[in-house]
């Protein structure tokens, strides 16, 4: 069974053929070479088994992936046009990637997005070179204890 993402019109055309002729979801996946559920949501979206008719299936298909499309392509561009300066004054303020996160209900990929667009560095690496810091530090000052009892027994 092979797994595609879009069903083509001769695939609706033979499934139509096929439901006219009395086969069963499951006999028309195993012919077609689909998984069950897709021919089930496809005729079911379209019709059902007595009224499904492969130029309306198409005809539906088309419409919902270009709304898909055209949305979320103009959602999504407008959106970041819109949260980039918000986000960037948020940075400048020195929030992290996570409080901006929840203040602004973004999804961590948008997010994301928007840091890689303004040129910094991801949340992942931050929160790395945070815990370096801080070991550092931790360093540090465990190395300045171990020079003044060095100092101790050299008096």
């Amino acid at each position: 069974m092979t797994y595609k993402t879009r069903i083509t019109f001769e695939e609706r055309q033979k499934i139509e053929k096929l439901l006219n002729e009395g086969f069963s979801c499951s006999k028309i996946s195993a012919i077609i070479g689909r998984g069950r559920n897709v021919v089930v949501v496809e005729v079911r979206r379209s019709g059902g088994k007595n009224g499904y008719n492969a130029k309306d299936a198409q005809k539906m298909s088309d419409e919902r992936n270009e709304f898909k499309i055209t949305s979320a392509s103009r959602k999504s561009a407008s959106y970041l046009q819109t949260l980039l300066p918000v986000v960037a004054e948020k940075v400048k303020e020195g929030k992290s990637f996570w409080v901006i996160h929840r203040e602004l209900n973004v999804s961590y990929v948008t997010l994301g997005r928007m840091y890689k667009l303004l040129n910094l560095p991801s949340p992942h690496a931050m929160s790395l070179i945070e815990k370096l810091e801080d070991r550092m530090y931790n360093m540090e000052i465990q190395l300045e204890i171990i020079i003044d009892k060095l100092k101790v027994k050299n008096d």
